[in-house]
């Protein structure tokens, strides 16, 4: 893969990541029923999780 596509790769890599943040935040801020809150934490962090690990991955972390 060149520079070029790793770039951008990574910068994709980013921004979903924010994105996840982004949802989690607005999750705890706007439900109100603990169980739903916590398996949807549960599963937007193991996604994050999955493409935290893909940008080490990118750059050999």
């Amino acid at each position: 893969m060149s520079l070029v596509e790793n770039n951008k790769l990574f910068q994709d890599l980013v921004a979903i990541r924010d994105d996840i943040d982004k949802s989690i935040e607005f999750i705890n801020d706007t439900l109100k029923n603990e169980q739903q809150k916590d398996l949807l934490n549960y599963q937007l962090y193991s996604i994050r999780n999955k493409v935290e690990r893909e940008i080490a991955k990118l750059f050999n972390i």
